[in-house]
């Protein structure tokens, strides 16, 4: 009974220490949900005249969409929920960084397991509680302006709950973070290193394939979702873009993808489980120290390392546009001693501590260059090597002798011959290719146009994972727009997904400003009669 009145009274003078915390989450989330309620009934007001109540005929699919912009698309309700979660979780847990704060909670009549969710649960209660107040003052509002219906209370409810989810999420590996330092700005960078470590990488790999990494197995691109805090931004993106999407239907309650919200749920279940466990297995001696356990230090540093190689490595490929092993070589060796040098320092809290542990260095070398090894050889199995043959200084002579098509200013000078043969070959479903050089005062641009699988797909020496989008077709079409002065036809090579194009398709698709037209459509030649 004594624990329970001890618990009890401790929970008690906690709240009202920290009660400042969930002010702040009030404040934060009242901007982006009531103050923004306001905000778009007053611009709808402004645009047509009426107010939200008074909305009628197609009015009402423009308040539909503000509800919306409100909503599901609001973005400033995830990131204010994930950085409470952020704040709440360090500042809440910040007692584990001070000895004498450590020794106070620790000398309680009250079990660590005790001490752990009384802690957790306040960072819970101070932002979901104000959020769930926002969105009733947010009802109340939807009430009194006559747009309170079931629909949008079951929208409400719904973001509640996935919002909420997204939270959790966030604070529950914010939280194991705290419970792996042991000094408060330690807490802050082991934060920033479990939620940012996978969207760092992804950045990086999608460098290295040009930014076409979407293009290329799902493996990589999964990548990014192995962080909370990114799995969050994708969720809310998707939905949001399918409800920017509808401007014919009325409001409508829009589920998230029962993956993602398994997804949130797994990240909250897993990093509250781990971080109570790492809790409880903390010593008193743990505050001052960069890391706690002595395992998890030896992970985080080789992933580190890794992820320091691997970026050092795209790094030097960026800065002296030099593609080759060698440049790759030196980048990886630079970012192998960068990254063990700055990693150990921090750690150790010693700038000699890469050298004190020279013995293991090799090991976090050997784990660099198996990351920078395995992800390059990935990419090399979609990269194109079609200019492998091209001098450094290629003229426009030398192309004509290779018998490249040679344009100026997309105007066919020389090569309609290889033209027309590569378009045969695509419509007899030929494997084939043209390499086009483009005239220029400086540094003449070649391209790689190569049939392959059914698709046609265009490389540069800049982007030799494709420059965009494939094409399953090459047509040619002919005549002119009504602007042309010369009022004279032409002949357009154009690269499309629409099997019987004209020009008249094409007239169509250039003036499209609003993107109604489905098929897509890339001129990449012209050829004036004379």
């Amino acid at each position: 009974m004594n624990r329970k009145t001890s618990l009890r009274k401790f929970c008690i003078s906690e709240c009202k220490r920290n009660i400042w915390l969930s002010v702040i989450s009030f404040v934060s989330l009242f901007l982006v949900l009531p103050f923004s309620f306001t905000r778009l009934m007053v611009s709808l007001q402004t645009a047509y005249g009426v107010t939200f109540r008074d909305a009628s005929g197609s009015i009402l699919l423009s308040r539909d969409q503000k509800l919306f912009a409100l909503t599901y698309e609001n973005v400033g309700i995830p990131i204010v929920l994930c950085f409470l979660a952020i704040i709440h979780g360090i500042i809440l847990f910040s007692f584990l960084s001070s000895r004498k704060k450590q020794d106070f909670y620790y000398g309680q009549p009250i079990k660590k397991k005790d001490l752990f969710w009384v802690t957790y649960l306040q960072g819970v209660v101070y932002a979901i509680v104000p959020y769930m107040v926002c969105l009733i003052i947010v009802a109340i509002m939807a009430l009194a302006n006559g747009c309170c219906s079931k629909v949008f209370l079951g929208i409400l409810i719904r973001i509640f709950f996935t919002n909420s989810l997204a939270f959790l999420s966030v604070y529950s590996v914010v939280a194991v973070a705290c419970c792996l330092t042991g000094k408060l700005i330690f807490s802050v960078l082991g934060a920033g290193v479990l939620l940012g470590y996978f969207p760092a990488l992804y950045l990086i790999a999608q460098y290295i394939f040009d930014g076409n990494l979407i293009h290329f197995g799902k493996g990589l691109v999964r990548i990014c979702k192995m962080s909370p805090l990114a799995y969050v931004l994708i969720s809310f993106k998707r939905v949001s873009s399918y409800c920017y999407g509808i401007t014919t239907g009325r409001l409508q309650v829009v589920s998230y993808k029962q993956t993602d919200i398994l997804g949130l749920a797994a990240f909250f279940a897993v990093g509250v489980l781990v971080a109570r466990i790492l809790f409880v297995k903390r010593s008193g001696e743990a505050a001052g120290k960069p890391i706690v356990f002595k395992s998890a230090k030896k992970i985080i540093k080789g992933f580190l390392v890794a992820l320091f190689t691997v970026g050092i490595t795209a790094l030097f490929v960026a800065i002296f546009h030099d593609d080759t092993r060698f440049c790759k070589i030196i980048g990886a060796l630079a970012g192998i001693v960068f990254g063990i040098y700055v990693v150990d320092t921090l750690m150790e809290l010693n700038w000699k501590a890469s050298l004190i542990n020279w013995k293991t260095q090799w090991i976090y070398a050997l784990i660099a260059i198996a990351a920078v090894t395995l992800l390059y050889n990935y990419s090399y199995q979609f990269r194109y090597n079609g200019f492998s043959d091209i001098p450094k200084y290629y003229t426009i002579e030398q192309a004509q002798k290779d018998g490249c098509v040679i344009i100026d200013c997309d105007e066919i000078i020389k090569g309609e011959d290889r033209i027309e043969q590569f378009m045969s070959d695509v419509e007899n479903g030929k494997e084939g290719m043209i390499r086009v050089v483009e005239k220029g005062y400086g540094e003449i641009a070649y391209f790689d146009y190569v049939y392959k699988n059914g698709f046609i797909t265009c490389y540069n020496k800049y982007n030799l994972f494709s420059t965009g989008e494939k094409y399953p077709y090459l047509k040619k079409v002919k005549g002119h727009f009504e602007d042309d002065e010369e009022k004279a036809d032409k002949t357009y090579y154009i690269l499309t997904d629409k099997k019987d194009l004209t020009f008249d398709d094409y007239r169509r698709w250039m003036k499209d400003t609003e993107g109604k037209i489905e098929y897509n459509v890339n001129c990449i030649f012209v050829k004036p009669e004379r």
